[in-house]
């Protein structure tokens, strides 16, 4: 997510005025090189118990299809290496992004203040407080996005207008987001939805994280 790691710039969602790249209308989706084939860092199994699940919430709690909410997956995916990189790889303690979707910045900052609110600091890398604070971001001051994707019925526009309007990377990497946004899809789709639960409590555990 791309965000400059600064207090003095002002942050205005709907216009992003902090960020060099120009948002896009989102049937002018810019063509996404092919793919490369180099191995990723990390598996995909712990994305695939999770990913379900929190589609699951997202479509119970916004009213998504089953695309809308794969397509944020994908950009959550992507963001977090697949939800095993939760602080941005590179940076010091307390630069660069956090959680699920890399917060960043001011951002950051917020994200940092709500889990200071409700006692969760500790517990940042949990699935609880990431879940509710993005629940809190797209129902306030990201209202609009859902708006947006909820007009979207193709996954990789959906894909893009999430990471256009919401993430703004510096470099968008799109493939990337297509590609677990189709996963989170398919697992979505093969699974019951008992099976989904059982799945992510599974993968948690086996983590050694908190819900």
């Amino acid at each position: 997510m791309s965000d400059p790691d600064t207090s003095s710039q002002s942050h205005d969602p709907a216009l992003h005025s902090h960020h060099q790249r120009k948002r896009r209308h989102p049937h002018h989706r810019p063509a996404t090189p092919h793919p490369t084939h180099h191995k990723p860092k990390y598996d995909d199994q712990l994305f695939k118990d999770k990913a379900p699940f929190i589609m699951a919430l997202l479509m119970k709690d916004f009213d998504l299809t089953p695309v809308q909410a794969a397509a944020i997956l994908g950009n959550i995916g992507t963001e977090s290496a697949g939800f095993h990189t939760l602080h941005e790889a590179g940076q010091k303690e307390g630069k660069g992004g956090y959680g699920w979707a890399q917060w960043t910045g001011v951002r950051r900052k917020k994200f940092f203040a709500w889990l200071a609110k409700h006692h969760w600091v500790s517990e940042w890398t949990s699935d609880a407080p990431n879940y509710l604070y993005l629940k809190e971001d797209l129902k306030t001051t990201y209202a609009s996005i859902i708006t947006l994707l909820k007009k979207q019925t193709d996954l990789n526009k959906a894909v893009f207008v999430f990471e256009d309007r919401y993430e703004h990377a510096g470099v968008p990497n799109l493939g990337s987001r297509d590609r677990y946004a189709k996963i989170a899809l398919d697992e979505y789709k093969k699974n019951t939805m008992p099976q989904i639960l059982r799945n992510y409590v599974q993968s948690v555990w086996a983590q050694g994280v908190s819900i």
